[in-house]
């Protein structure tokens, strides 16, 4: 019990109340994520970096949001945490650029897998193009789901700009 010095002498001071949950309050991040999980379960950054195939320096910059994983990283990090930290994409843009960072693929890995060039893929996801119904048709093959909700600027806006 801690002891305090005050004008009358010494005094004794006992604090009440329920620790707060290890971690972050609010999970904003797939830092916060990390943080609140490995606290938890009462990891080392160091323990979790092994786990995880990475430096302990990677998981100390994502955990204060200097930076964020990519690719190869985030389906063990979905594994560690035992649920996906981030949330359901809605647009085809979205969808094809989720389904190449799960597979940890480079844009030019998916572009190989379409039949197109890398600039083309980049653009697609980032919503930049429209996609002609050719294409479509293989994005809807690879991410084998359908892609008719009118989603996001691929579909429904459809930007000015040539189409590819």
């Amino acid at each position: 019990m801690p002891i305090c010095h005050g004008r009358t002498g010494l005094f004794r001071v006992s604090l009440r109340g329920h620790k707060p949950p290890p971690g972050p309050r609010e999970l904003r991040t797939i830092g916060d994520h990390l943080r609140r999980c490995r606290l938890k379960l009462a990891l080392r950054q160091a323990d979790l970096a092994a786990r995880l195939g990475v430096s302990p320096k990677t998981i100390r910059n994502w955990e204060t949001g200097q930076r964020t994983p990519t690719g190869r990283s985030l389906g063990p990090i979905r594994a560690f945490l035992g649920y996906d930290p981030w949330p359901e994409r809605s647009s085809v843009a979205d969808r094809l650029r989720e389904y190449r960072l799960a597979r940890g693929w480079t844009r030019a890995d998916l572009a190989a897998r379409l039949g197109v060039r890398t600039v083309t893929a980049s653009r697609w996801e980032r919503g930049r193009t429209v996609l002609r119904r050719e294409f479509l048709a293989r994005v809807v093959a690879l991410l084998g789901t359908s892609t008719c909700r009118g989603d996001g600027p691929a579909e429904a806006e459809r930007p000015e700009g040539p189409a590819v």
